[in-house]
């Protein structure tokens, strides 16, 4: 997803690898929720925190539909990355 199609961001909280935001954007696998994109500062360990989302994202995606709603109901688990200008920048 692109960075510029997420709507109303609004800041939730800065820490040590990125900025959490909420938005408005809504996705078909998340119709129930609101959804938060977390963008990756410029660090040395930054494309390790990208690979670490993406894995992430890849295995939620390998469970069963049942499974992941568990684990939606719990959890602000990473369900997209998010590019800027064709570079990845943080997730979902």
């Amino acid at each position: 997803m692109e960075k510029s199609t997420l709507t109303a961001l609004a800041e939730l909280a800065t820490g040590m690898s990125g900025t959490v935001y909420v938005t408005t954007t809504r996705m078909p696998s998340n119709p129930r929720g609101t959804l938060v994109y977390k963008e990756y500062h410029q660090h040395p360990d930054r494309s390790q925190w990208l690979n670490d989302a993406a894995r992430d994202i890849s295995w939620r995606n390998s469970l069963s539909h049942y499974d992941r709603q568990t684990l939606d109901s719990f959890a602000a688990w990473p369900i997209e990355m998010v590019t800027h200008k064709n570079q990845l920048v943080g997730c979902l």
